[in-house]
C-alpha cells in the first residue's frame, strides 16, 4: 500500500483530507509547527537585537552593513537551531496512515528518542 498522498493541486488535497480525516486532520502537527515557529522567531529576534547593537560598534549607527550582517547572521543562527524541530514534525505527520492520537504519541516519541541522543 502506497502510503503517499499524491494530490493533483491544493482545493483537492485540502478536500481528501477534510473526506478521510475531518478537520482535525487538516492540523496534525500543529504543535510541534507553533512550538518551533515560536522558537524561531524569538531566536531570531532575541539574536537580531543583540547581533544589531554590536554591528553598530563596528560598522556605525544606522549602517546598512549592520542590518545587513546581524540579520543575516540571526536567520543562519535561528535556522540551524529550529531546524531540529522542522524535521521531528515532517517526520511525524508523514504517518498518515496513522489516527490522530497516534500522531501525537509519536511527536512526543520524536521528541524523546531526539534527546536522546
Amino acid at each position: 500500500r502506497n502510503l503517499v498522498p499524491n494530490y493533483k493541486n491544493m482545493n483537492k488535497a485540502l478536500y481528501q483530507i477534510y473526506q478521510q480525516e475531518g478537520v482535525r486532520g487538516l492540523y496534525k502537527g500543529v504543535i510541534t509547527t507553533m512550538l518551533a515557529s515560536n522558537v524561531a522567531h524569538i531566536s531570531f529576534f532575541t539574536l537580531y537585537g543583540t547581533l544589531k547593537s554590536r554591528c553598530e560598534e563596528k560598522y556605525g549607527k544606522d549602517s546598512s552593513m549592520a542590518t545587513f550582517v546581524a540579520s543575516t547572521s540571526a536567520g543562519v543562527i535561528s535556522t540551524l537551531v529550529i531546524q531540529p524541530l522542522w524535521i521531528m514534525k515532517t517526520r511525524a505527520v508523514s504517518y498518515t496512515h496513522l489516527t490522530l492520537p497516534t500522531i501525537y504519541s509519536v511527536q512526543i516519541s520524536v521528541v524523546a528518542v531526539s534527546l536522546k541522543k
